[in-house]
């Protein structure tokens, strides 16, 4: 990767050149090759694309190169859900199995009682990383649903956040179901479209004839760019959309103006919009759930956010109303984050005066102990064991063959920084909220990890 970083773009606001000279600062050190920003403030839009698409064959980053933005779909798929409601097509606290009768899990009773909203709100407490590829046929997301029976029960169904990417195919199901039509189909038609996102699309080869980042990952400690590129159409409405600075800033605008379009006509009434944007309940750290958006206060202002990561490639999409702000990233490399999230920090305390605060650690708890053991996952088991100033967490993979070839993980440091509260202090994971969950009894049952609920082995 070359020192220089080259950055296209238009804006003559100093705030935003500034964030594009720290972007291009924290690329070289990533490593990422390519970034694109957005920010609209104050009535106006400032973009800026920096580095290039791919270290092997080049092209710069503009604010028109297409950029996979990864889970930021499952808001786009919450959006159809909420304008399907409104139309009487469905109800959010409806069992699934109203539209999927078929629909199947390995806890009988939770396959049929959970609803939509259970969905949207990642409340399923089933594991959801499933990412099996059906295929590229129109019945992909038909034999992904079909085939979650599987899925561990880790909490019950209601009780805690936990991220749930499978929850989120169920709900992509149910949109054909009513539909009639592909998922990819229902969202040209009903978003896409409609905003005017021209340059937004599902599958590759819509995107090969135009300029698109491809993603990079640090193999044997070097950047190279990553030859995994579809998520697989199963998996779609979780996280399959591409598209460029300008049109997530469509999609961006809308959210911010109440889900209305330009000439004025709302696609969800006022009360929808409400209820999209209000969280429901606490999620990781500071940020909590609502219907797909995570929400958080920073400055005592509501915003609500989604990021997303494929293979190689991050992105975030940040949105409050009351300050008639929106800002957006995307990067092409799995270090993207370490570019992402402080750059728009930094935008934050630009723009709106806000600065980003971090956690006050204390010391552990006296009860420690409570909190020490085993934490399953269908793929890792997690000890975690005390350390001079918090806890230590030690990650062993469930598949001894996967373990043997990935090696050992560093142990990643935990402190805590309130009740049952902690945060990551070490290696790539620096910044990353855990917390301990208790059962009704108020004894430790769960540890959410990685935005993932973990049972505690008995």
């Amino acid at each position: 990767m070359k020192n220089d970083i080259q950055i296209n773009t238009d804006s003559k606001d100093p705030v935003f050149k500034a964030l594009c000279r720290e972007a291009a600062g924290l690329m070289k050190k990533a490593p990422v090759p390519g970034v694109a920003l957005g920010i609209y403030h104050k009535g106006r839009e400032h973009y800026a694309g920096l580095g290039v698409t791919s270290i092997d064959h080049p092209l710069p980053v503009t604010p028109d190169t297409l950029f996979q933005i990864g889970s930021i779909s499952k808001t786009f798929l919450a959006t159809i859900v909420l304008m399907l409601a409104e139309k009487g097509k469905l109800k959010l606290d409806a069992p699934v199995r109203r539209y999927l009768p078929g629909l199947k899990l390995k806890d009988k009773a939770v396959a049929g009682r959970v609803t939509m909203r259970h969905l949207l709100t990642h409340t399923g407490g089933w594991d959801g990383d499933l990412f099996t590829d059906h295929g590229r046929g129109d019945d992909a997301l038909r034999k992904m649903t079909e085939n979650l029976h599987g899925l561990q029960q880790l909490a019950p169904l209601g009780n805690f956040w936990s991220y749930n990417n499978s929850g989120f195919y169920i709900g992509g199901r149910v949109v054909e179901v009513i539909t009639g039509k592909p998922y990819e189909t229902v969202a040209k038609e009903m978003l896409f479209d409609p905003l005017g996102m021209n340059n937004s699309f599902f599958f590759s080869e819509e995107v090969i004839t135009r300029r698109f980042a491809v993603g990079h990952e640090i193999m044997k400690k070097k950047l190279k760019v990553s030859h995994r590129w579809d998520i697989g159409r199963s998996s779609y409405p979780a996280g399959g959309i591409l598209c460029s600075a300008r049109d997530l800033m469509r999609y961006g605008r809308f959210h911010l103006d109440g889900c209305r379009l330009p000439n004025g006509k709302r696609l969800l009434s006022s009360r929808t919009v409400k209820e999209f944007q209000t969280e429901i309940m606490p999620a990781s750290g500071p940020k909590g759930i609502a219907l797909s958006w995570f929400t958080a206060r920073p400055g005592g202002a509501n915003f609500i956010s989604h990021g997303g990561s494929t293979h190689g490639q991050k992105a975030e999409l940040t949105i409050c109303p009351e300050k008639k702000y929106v800002a957006l990233a995307f990067a092409n490399s799995d270090r993207g984050k370490m570019v992402i999230y402080p750059v728009l920090d930094k935008a934050l305390g630009g723009y709106l005066g806000i600065e980003a605060k971090t956690p006050k650690f204390i010391a552990a708890p006296a009860q420690v102990k409570e909190y020490l053991g085993v934490y399953t996952h269908p793929l890792a088991n997690y000890a975690v064991s005390k350390s001079p100033n918090g806890l230590t967490v030690n990650a062993t993979l469930t598949d001894a063959k996967k373990q043997k070839l990935y090696g050992s993980f560093p142990p990643i440091v935990l402190r805590f920084y309130g009740k049952d509260k902690v945060v990551a202090v070490n290696r790539e994971d620096r910044g990353a909220y855990a917390e301990f969950l208790r059962d009704g009894k108020g004894a430790v049952r769960w540890l959410r990890l990685f935005m993932r609920v973990l049972p505690k082995k008995k």
